[in-house]
């Protein structure tokens, strides 16, 4: 399980400044924050949040996302930070 932070906390960003966002992003005391994975993206329907609270389409960054589209680094995408519970 996860927990996503709320949508104030929500940034377009390129992937380094996003996983460095979450890295330092502290939420009542809670610091673990990181990207979701592909997974967590479709369970936990991270897409239609995302659509819903920009109102347009674009992507969100994944922790995979560097490794599978290494030339979209310097592109800014939505960091939804999640973490652990």
């Amino acid at each position: 399980m996860i927990e996503i932070s709320s949508n104030e906390y929500w940034k377009e960003l390129n992937y380094r400044d996003a996983l460095l966002y979450c890295s330092l992003l502290d939420i009542d005391g809670k610091t673990d924050w990181r990207l979701p994975n592909d997974g967590e993206c479709e369970v936990y329907e991270l897409y239609d949040k995302m659509t819903e609270y920009a109102n347009h389409m674009s992507s969100v960054w994944t922790m995979e996302d560097l490794n599978t589209y290494p030339d979209l680094h310097h592109n800014e995408y939505w960091c939804i930070p999640v973490r652990d519970i």
